[in-house]
């Protein structure tokens, strides 16, 4: 049973898929061109960290980054090779952006690598477009962008 939670980052295990996320990129894309956060990072209040737990044990992350009133950035999605292909990366999304919709921010923003092939796709199945570079962001050939629209619906 996969349990999903709003964390501290800096709670057991969460460092850990912080540090596999890390080895990950690095042997995917040049040094320089990652786009890294640490668990002490995300420890702040403009900060939202996701954590899906199997048995207790943290096997999935996502994090929300609100930019302002209007602007969310999803960051450190990863989910540990042994529970890939199950669907916890698109909940961890969808939840986040429901709580992004909570925080009344109207879109959502992403920087991924331009070869995380299943990031890529769970993104445009989930309705995000490529977009230019986002936030302070450089161009990079290693990067890809993209971004959603949410809508906050009002009562």
């Amino acid at each position: 049973m996969i349990s999903f939670a709003v964390e501290n980052p800096c709670r057991s295990g969460i460092e850990l898929l912080i540090e596999a996320l890390n080895i990950e990129i690095d042997s995917m894309t040049p040094a320089e061109c990652n786009q890294k956060l640490t668990v002490e990072d995300m420890d702040n209040g403009a900060t939202t960290v996701l954590v899906a737990r199997s048995h207790g044990v943290a096997v999935a992350c996502g994090a929300l980054v609100r930019h302002g009133t209007r602007t969310g950035e999803i960051k450190r999605m990863y989910t540990d090779p042994e529970h890939r292909g199950k669907g916890i990366s698109r909940k961890i999304l969808e939840r986040l952006e429901e709580i992004a919709k909570a925080f009344g921010l109207s879109e959502l923003v992403l920087e991924t690598g331009y070869n995380y092939d299943a990031a890529i796709a769970l993104y445009r199945k989930l309705g995000y477009v490529e977009c230019p570079p986002i936030l302070d962001y450089p161009a990079s050939k290693y990067s890809m962008f993209f971004r959603k629209d949410i809508l906050v619906e009002w009562k």
